[in-house]
């Protein structure tokens, strides 16, 4: 499998997961909070990207009553931060 049809897969398999009644977010930040520091970064990376990209979605009226306030925040965020980048370290 290519790199983009593992990013496609992992983020298919999160969404799946986090759907999941009961999926614990406090251990699950924690479990990344605790992680090796290069990958805490690069997580923090890849979050970003998925904010820049849910509030790109937002600028063009792509959401609904399900995820409103998820695009509405993702725009706070990237108009607090701009174009602000982690470096790869």
């Amino acid at each position: 499998m290519d790199k983009n049809g593992r990013a496609v897969k992992l983020a298919k398999d999160t969404l799946d997961e986090i759907g999941n009644f009961g999926f614990d977010n406090e251990a699950y930040a924690e479990t990344i909070c605790r992680g090796h520091r290069t990958l805490q970064q690069n997580w923090m990376r890849m979050s970003l990207k998925t904010i820049a990209k849910m509030a790109e979605a937002g600028d063009k009226g792509l959401y609904d009553d399900r995820n409103e306030s998820a695009v509405k925040m993702a725009q706070k965020i990237r108009d607090a931060i701009g174009d602000d980048v982690l470096p790869y370290i």
